[in-house]
């Protein structure tokens, strides 16, 4: 029997692991129990916690014996399971009077319990996620309902309970409205009647008003910060906000503008000053338009119910709304109009602690070395004495994949795939104590004790991580400088397995193996009623010219320059061999590589395996349903194979095609754009509308799986109408014929080879060359109309002069015409129609039909990325900027608390967030009005309170070294305007106006002669205010 002074005792149980780890190299094994009694002194009683106050007589606490160092990896799986139970006895005075066992402690007088069997381990019940569950009310008037409120909030277990409206007057005592087991927090409406906001919190959940964000008695707004026993992993607490909006009819002035300012301003500073905060916003909004709110803070409306009469106006935002349960709704207390809203906490799912089985390679510099020794003593002239160019290239894959196998050997490991690349074993430990101390007294001082050591060693472990291995990667490796930041960010690609995004039912019980082949025929399934080219037919290729016929032959320079270009960092094709491999030993490789693409060049036909592809299946939607309609193929094709394509590419396709291409075709080919394509339309139609009256239909088609449903005889007839050399005809002739794909699920699972006969595959060199060939003759039915193609998307659009006619009927018949000729697709059901007008009455249109069915008319539509409304008005693409960016701000935060420097914090904004405010941006800028030139700027003005929160904004903009976002863009609008006009090849050149040669020396003039223009809209047009601002 060990005895221990109380005084000794005082938060013993958070320190046992490191008072007592030696005991565990000497204790008998048999023994797991160790019995210490402590003398209790009443000077130091009340120091120790009340869960150890002496009417508890035993405690049992846990600590680990040390993993040793040299100990093996069995032994340290068995020591991180065992436990040792200390029971501590507490009494206030010693248990026994014999003298001798009140002698210091040390490990001859110790004496040993045989420790009791565990009961075994129950199935674990399904649990809820750790947010409070939340009541929402307007009683109008809580005080005559107060009964009625407390015996719902105390029947459904309420948490939180809002409520506005209350009509509560400061001068009514909170003993009038407690309701027991519950704390009253209140803010009344101090002039004028009714109105006011109170909120009951439950006892056990720890609050604090926010006083921070409390800004003046104008805005009736309650800001409480919620502190719950235990939280979703992530969050740090709750900021609830209860809102009441009485409307701008009311009697209390309230101006909408004022109170979404003061929200705007108010979550932002939550989101600095508690980070990774929940936040619940709340309340009676009365028709208040939340959606600019909801974009910038990631919250989403739970409410989807009326909740008066037939409109929705008490509405609960959350950046939870993952965590909880569809809303309920209940009848009114008394006499109020209002349902009653009540949103619980959603069922979680089971962990998915699952470890993946990764293959790698060794492939430290040591291994590499070897593999370059190996490679230096081959003798190539194996293949270079082979006569096909099939033969030649299987004895050097063959060499290769020998080499690699033998030095690089395959190993398969299992790792963890949520395990942070900062997580160290320390840390694992220090959170595995933390959750024991939790399950044994959440409220105790050793859970508190591990929670607050496991936060610190978390910040300390980023802050190391970043410093030692991140940091100075920026200047030396900035690829692996970015891959570093995303995961410091928290910034999670999408799931690369595809079995978790397929929802099909036929695929429940099948094998990964079986639902590869089920996929692989889904997508070859659309394409059996074209008709495969046959290779052994004679009229399939053309015959060489009778004299010195020209073929293509690289050298090996050429050679060597692509191989070092190759992105090492891009998977294996079908050959299995890798992009790293090529360009790692390029100066050994190139020689055969040359002479293998020569072969293939002369003999005007490629290796069967080049002709092959891995299909890496990539959803279209969330969950997949039908697997030939939501997956796009992405074909993963050899690499030499893709040398091969990019030199006929350069050296003849691309020229040829230049000169032949149609002007109004915006993909592919070089100083095309698709904002080039976005500023052309969107002159044409603005200039086409200015004050006149007139309207625009503007019809966007859509092709069904445009690539891979092109037949290959009318592709090959095309072809040959090309001025490029036969033999290059040939080669690429039969770079279609006999192609075949398999669906690759993972490295281990693969479906059979599926024979393709028709389309070109995406992710080739050649492919979409192939379909700019094929589209190239589609042109408009007459001068009446107007088309733009940018690769596939193709867009047509008629102007309707005030009092005529439209003719749109026929510019579909005819785009239906030419894809019958040519095999395409079209899709009804994903083409739309916009009708632009400017006019008091919207002109009313005859229907356009397309097989069999109308095309259906919207209001919007996504073009190229950027949406497009009938009014050519910027407010939906604002506001899905605004959701975008809003989203990718909270990677920000996770790296200002990584203690990432502001100078990186600036450059991750720049590159990852206003980027994409930016794209496009010359299309619109002129256009937009000062609110949504705010709501753009605000985003950067959040993530410069972030980076620098104790700064200004301007003061913030000086240091980070930045432009606002409205004069940022407003230089990249006239820097690309100056590119256009200055080039007189670009495709817009032709829409900028005519330079002014003035005859007399003035002090200002213009450059350009600008037209007048009869409206606003035209006249702030990107041409137009760019003309006038160069």
């Amino acid at each position: 029997m060990v005895k221990l002074n109380s005084s000794q005792l005082v938060y013993f149980g958070a320190f046992i692991r490191v008072c007592v780890p030696c005991l565990g190299e000497i204790i008998h094994p048999s023994s797991r129990k160790l019995n210490f009694e402590i003398v209790s002194q009443p000077s130091v009683r009340q120091a120790i916690p009340m869960h150890m106050a002496p009417g508890i007589s035993r405690t049992e606490l846990y600590y680990r014996r040390p993993r040793g160092r040299r100990a093996g990896l069995k032994a340290k799986a068995d020591e991180s399971r065992r436990r040792f139970n200390i029971p501590v006895v507490l009494s206030s005075r010693p248990r026994y009077a014999n003298s001798s066992l009140l002698r210091p402690a040390n490990l001859n007088n110790l004496s040993f319990v045989q420790p009791k069997d565990k009961p075994a381990r129950s199935q674990p019940l399904p649990t809820r996620h750790f947010v409070p569950s939340i009541m929402l009310s307007n009683p109008m008037s809580l005080q005559p309902k107060l009964s009625e409120v407390e015996e719902f909030l105390l029947r459904k277990n309420i948490q939180i309970g809002c409520v506005v409206e209350s009509w509560l007057k400061p001068h009514i005592s909170d003993t009038v409205v407690n309701i027991e087991g519950y704390n009253i927090v209140r803010k009344d409406r101090l002039s004028h009647d009714h109105g006011g906001v109170c909120v009951y919190i439950k006892e056990d959940i720890k609050y604090q008003i926010v006083e921070e964000l409390m800004c003046c008695d104008v805005h009736e707004v309650l800001w409480i910060k919620l502190n719950p026993a235990r939280l979703p992993r992530g969050f740090s607490c709750v900021i609830l906000a209860v809102v009441y909006y009485p409307g701008p009819t009311s009697p209390a002035e309230c101006d909408a503008q004022l109170i979404l300012n003061h929200l705007f301003d108010s979550l932002m500073k939550a989101q600095s000053i508690f980070s990774n905060c929940g936040l619940v916003v709340t309340g009676d909004f009365n028709r208040l338009k939340t959606h600019r709110l909801q974009n910038h803070f990631k919250l989403k409306q739970l409410v989807k119910f009326p909740t008066r009469g037939q409109a929705t106006l008490d509405l609960i935002l959350t950046n939870m709304a993952d965590k909880y349960a569809e809303p309920e709704s209940f009848p009114p207390f008394g006499l109020s109009d209002h349902v009653t809203v009540i949103v619980a906490p959603k069922v979680r799912d089971a962990a998915d602690n699952t470890r993946m089985s990764v293959t790698t390679r060794d492939t430290r510099e040591s291994k590499k070395v070897s593999l370059g020794r190996y490679l230096c003593n081959i003798d190539w002239a194996c293949v270079y004495n082979q006569s096909a160019c099939e033969e030649k290239l299987n004895i050097f894959l063959q060499i290769i994949q020998i080499g690699i196998d033998n030095i690089m050997p395959e190993r398969t490991r299992k790792v963890h795939p949520k395990d942070a690349p900062w997580m160290t074993i320390k840390l694992k430990e220090l959170i595995r104590s933390r959750q024991e101390a939790f399950h044994a007294d959440r409220h105790g001082p050793v859970y508190r004790f591990y929670r607050n050591k496991v936060n610190k060693e978390r910040k300390a472990c980023k802050g190391k991580y970043y410093t030692s291995k991140v940091q100075d990667l920026k200047g030396v490796n900035p690829r692996e400088w970015w891959k570093e930041i995303n995961k410091l960010s928290g910034a999670k690609k999408k799931s690369s397995n595809l079995m978790n995004s397929l929802n099909v039912p036929d695929f429940a019980e099948k094998s990964p193996k079986e639902i590869a082949n089920a996929i692989n025929n889904a997508l070859l399934e659309p394409m059996l009623s074209y008709e495969a080219l046959d290779n052994s037919s004679e009229d399939l290729y053309l015959p060489l010219e009778d004299t010195d016929p020209e073929f293509l032959e690289v050298s090996t320079a050429q050679v060597h320059k692509n191989l070092m270009h190759l992105n090492k960092h891009k998977a294996a094709g079908p050959d299995g061999l890798a992009n790293w491999c090529l360009r790692e030993y390029a100066d050994l490789l190139y020689e055969p590589v040359t002479n293998i693409l020569n072969a293939s060049y002369q003999e005007q036909r490629l290796p069967s395996v080049w002709k092959r592809a891995d299909i890496a299946p990539l959803p279209k939607v969330k969950q997949v349903a039908i697997p030939k309609k939501e997956l796009r193929p992405i074909s993963l094709t050899a690499s030499l194979s893709k040398i091969a394509e990019d030199f006929v590419v350069l050296e003849y396709v691309k020229p040829a095609l230049e000169k032949t291409v149609d002007p109004n075709q915006f993909g592919t080919i070089s100083g095309s754009s698709t904002v080039l394509a976005l500023i052309s339309m969107i002159h044409s139609w603005l200039k086409a509308t200015d004050g006149n009256g007139a309207a625009v239909r503007v019809l966007l088609f859509d092709y069904r799986k445009a690539f891979d449903l092109i037949d290959h005889k009318t592709l090959v007839a095309k072809l040959k109408m090309v001025d490029i050399p036969r033999s290059v005809i040939n080669w690429i002739i039969n770079f279609l014929t006999d192609r075949s794909q398999r669906v690759k699920l993972s490295n281990a699972c693969r479906s059979e080879w599926g024979s393709i006969p028709s389309g070109v595959p995406q992710g080739t060199k050649l492919g979409p060359w192939l379909f700019l060939l094929m589209i190239n003759d589609l042109s408009p039915p007459s001068t009446l109309f107007d088309l733009w193609k940018y690769v596939d998307d193709t867009t047509v659009s008629e102007v309707v002069k005030k009092g005529q006619i439209s003719f749109a009927q026929q510019a579909v018949d005819h785009i239906s015409e030419w894809s019958g000729n040519n095999l395409f697709q079209l899709n009804r059901e994903k083409t739309k129609e916009l009708v632009i007008s400017f006019s008091h009455a919207s002109p009313q249109f005859p229907p356009v039909t397309m097989d069999g069915g109308s095309i259906a008319v919207t209001e919007k539509a996504k073009l190229l990325g950027v949406i497009i409304n009938n009014s050519l008005t910027w407010n939906d693409h604002v506001e899905e900027l605004v959701k975008n960016a809003g989203r990718k701000l909270y990677f920000l935060t996770q790296l200002k608390r990584a203690r990432v420097t502001p100078q990186d914090l600036v450059a991750f904004y720049c590159a990852c967030v206003r980027s994409s405010l930016d794209y496009a941006c010359a299309v619109f800028h002129f256009s937009l009005p000062q609110y949504l030139q705010t709501e753009l700027e605000r985003i950067q003005k959040r993530a410069l309170f972030t980076i620098y929160p104790g700064l200004s904004y301007a003061e913030a903009l000086v240091e980070a070294g930045i432009e606002s976002i409205q004069d940022h863009q407003r230089q990249l609008s006239i820097n690309l305007f100056c590119a256009i006009s200055e080039n007189p090849d670009n495709k817009l050149n032709k829409l900028v106006p005519p330079i002014i040669t003035p005859n007399y020396n003035l002090r200002k003039t213009r450059k350009f002669r600008v037209p007048v223009a009869k409206t606003k809209r035209f006249a702030e047009s990107f041409i137009m205010k760019g003309a006038q601002l160069a």
